[in-house]
């Protein structure tokens, strides 16, 4: 599996992405900063998932989700993950076609084990 992890904190990118190459299912995993540079990285390494926050510097989340989701090939698998688990958010998020969603503050080991049940050949 070849990962996309789309968040303005390098915290997160960094924290995340350590743990999730620890799993022997997942190939690539690769960081983005911006809505923008998401995008363009998103079109570039086309990821079977997608990791991606709300609010970036230069937009929001939901821009990426929109154009993951609208891609003609297979979309990528999106897990919101986010400081901000309102309501309006969380529904925003699977309205427009996100899989999960999940609070960074309380949920941060239960994305990894999200991920891993992807595996088709577990």
């Amino acid at each position: 599996m070849v990962v996309l992890i789309a968040d303005d904190s390098e915290f997160i990118r960094n924290n995340l992405s350590k743990l999730l190459k620890t799993s022997e299912t997942i190939e690539e995993v690769y960081v983005a900063k911006t809505v923008k540079e998401s995008i363009e990285l998103m079109n570039a390494v086309q990821p079977d998932v997608l990791v991606l926050d709300i609010k970036f510097p230069d937009g929001m989340g939901f821009e990426v989700l929109d154009a993951a989701k609208s891609k003609k090939e297979k979309p990528p698998v999106v897990f919101i993950f986010t400081n901000y688990p309102f309501d309006h958010y969380k529904s925003r998020s699977y309205n427009g076609g996100a899989d999960y969603f999940f609070d960074k503050s309380a949920d941060y080991d239960k994305i990894f084990d999200a991920i891993e049940k992807l595996n088709p050949l577990k």
